[in-house]
């Protein structure tokens, strides 16, 4: 732990290692349209790379008659990076990334449960979501949207490159999706401000 900030920082003391008991688990999820409205994508990260990797869904909260999609996996490694710091001290592995399609959705109608991961390395909790509507002039669209959002440490953490407002701005978009029943969340660019430093983007995500 520093004080005083992060150009004289002072330190102050340790903690004891810290273990991460869950470092296998499937996290990051995310979930994306694709160009047809009886899909949707699902993208998540995991420590380890299998051929098990997938995703899960069913119409029913209980996840019975399941289906299941086999993901793509992908990853990048500091040689593929352009320059200091993010191929030097700024790099962390960054795991695997993997995308699988749910797909047999009906447009604005069908609400699906779904998790991702694998056998091996085990399953996210079990997400919900709405199936996008289709594309229609006549009907109305809700969108939460935002920009230049950056990443603020909730432990009011200090770094190279503060955005103090990013982790309100998130609750502020999860209140509005929460009680405005928004069909879609658009951030439009200037994301984590990294900056170099690849574990902004764990924060971030």
């Amino acid at each position: 732990i520093f004080v005083e900030g992060v150009q004289k920082p002072v330190f102050k003391n340790r903690t004891p290692g810290v273990v991460i008991e869950d470092a296998k688990a499937p996290s990051q999820g995310h979930l994306a349209r694709t160009l047809n409205p009886t899909e949707m994508l699902v993208q998540w990260q995991s420590a380890q790379i299998d051929d098990n990797q997938e995703v899960q869904w069913s119409l029913s909260p209980d996840m019975t008659n399941i289906s299941s999609a086999n993901a793509t996996s992908t990853t990048f490694g500091a040689h593929d990076l352009c320059g200091g710091p993010a191929n030097k001290q700024g790099f962390i592995d960054p795991g695997y990334f993997n995308s699988a399609v749910i797909t047999g959705l009906v447009p604005g109608v069908t609400i699906a449960f779904y998790r991702f991961g694998s056998a091996t390395n085990g399953y996210s909790p079990v997400y919900r979501f709405r199936a996008a509507f289709p594309a229609d002039p006549d009907t109305k669209t809700h969108v939460v949207l935002t920009a230049d959002l950056g990443v603020t440490m909730p432990d009011g953490t200090k770094y190279h490159w503060e955005e103090p407002d990013a982790f309100k701005t998130v609750q502020h978009l999860l209140h509005r999706v929460e009680t405005t029943d928004a069909h879609l969340a658009l951030h439009v660019g200037d994301i984590a401000y990294s900056t170099g430093y690849l574990g902004k983007w764990d924060s971030f995500m």
